[in-house]
């Protein structure tokens, strides 16, 4: 059996991790946080990196933009891709979050069949189609 891939998931609203936990557990190992300074801590300690983060803009202690700059700052982070997600969809923020290095930017309310092509995407994860699906 394949090893799940890793996501960490950034976001200082405990419903959204929630949300996210329930969408995305079955198919990856995910660790939350709801505050970023925590996260970064775990990110420096940690002996297994995660795949992927997900990482909201908005949010106390430390915005996601210093965040990502912090991670992208980092040899053995700045590779991990980054997915911002937010309720703030305007082309600036879309256009900061990209410049900052982000690997793709998510709207708020969550749309699953759009976050995890995102996520399936980035991860190159295959989702098999069978004949009888089409």
């Amino acid at each position: 059996m394949e090893k799940k891939k890793r996501i960490m998931a950034v976001d200082d609203s405990s419903m959204v991790l929630k949300a996210l936990e329930m969408l995305l557990s079955e198919e990856y190992e995910i660790n939350c946080f709801t505050k970023g300074m925590r996260a970064l801590k775990y990110l420096k300690e940690t002996a297994v990196l995660p795949d992927l983060i997900i990482l909201d803009v908005d949010m106390p202690e430390i915005d996601g933009y210093e965040m990502i700059k912090m991670i992208k700052s980092k040899y053995n982070l700045k590779d991990i891709p980054v997915i911002f997600l937010t309720s703030n969809g305007s082309k600036e923020h879309v256009v900061k979050a990209i410049s900052a290095g982000a690997k793709d930017y998510a709207v708020k309310p969550i749309d699953s069949d759009v976050l995890l092509t995102k996520i399936h995407a980035i991860l190159g994860a295959s989702q098999s189609v069978s004949w009888k699906d089409i």
